[in-house]
């Protein structure tokens, strides 16, 4: 019928097409978030550089779209971690680097030995950077910064699922940016097994109830 419509009324229906699109990407968080939620963590080894080809493959219309470069040494340190909470935290990030990009996203993994027990992933874009003053919002559930025209295409979960997955391991996740320069982000994750032992009744009744009160 969209012919039949005046200039009015496709600018409603383009309304309502744009907010059943950002409900489908919220359901769509919302689910993985819950999956990550009840996930323990996993004392396997594995290997960055394996896992970034498919998270590639999984970006691959982001990326193309927008013509995103994202590099890497051929060798960074193995983690202890479950290979599928590793695939999400890079997808989840390398996804905010492009979706926060006003031009082509240039992107850089990189990874470095901490010490004998940890290293610390790091994942820098040219975006539009982040306000320093969000430093203790930004990983809250549902909490969207106001970063311009692409303040509208988040859903204020994403990097509320990264932190969920670096806590299972005793991590910690923080980030450095310039506005108007990049921004990057740093993940403290295990090279050996040590995980977190504290995945008790009360952490997931606490999820549960942010999921609810939201």
């Amino acid at each position: 019928y969209g012919r039949q419509f005046n200039e009015e009324a496709n600018e409603y229906m383009g309304f309502v097409k744009n907010g059943v699109k950002r409900l489908n990407g919220l359901l769509t968080d919302l689910l993985e978030y819950s999956q990550v939620s009840a996930q323990a963590p996993e004392n396997e080894m594995v290997a960055i550089s394996d896992v970034l080809p498919a998270v590639s493959n999984s970006l691959r219309s982001a990326i193309h779209q927008c013509k995103a470069s994202i590099n890497y040494p051929e060798k960074l340190p193995a983690l202890c971690m479950s290979r599928q909470h590793l695939h999400q935290l890079l997808q989840q990030l390398i996804s905010n680097s492009i979706k926060f990009s006003e031009g082509r996203p240039l992107i850089q993994i990189d990874c470095y030995r901490e010490n004998e027990d940890y290293g610390v992933l790091s994942v820098s874009d040219n975006g539009i950077g982040i306000d320093k003053s969000y430093s203790d919002k930004i990983f809250d559930l549902f909490h969207r910064l106001n970063r311009g025209s692409a303040e509208k295409e988040g859903t204020g979960i994403g990097l509320t699922i990264c932190k969920n997955i670096v806590d299972k391991y005793n991590g910690e996740i923080w980030f450095e940016s310039q506005e108007g320069e990049g921004t990057t982000f740093f993940a403290r994750l295990p090279l050996k097994a040590k995980i977190a032992e504290d995945l008790t009744a009360a952490t997931f009744e606490k999820e549960d109830s942010l999921l609810q009160t939201a």
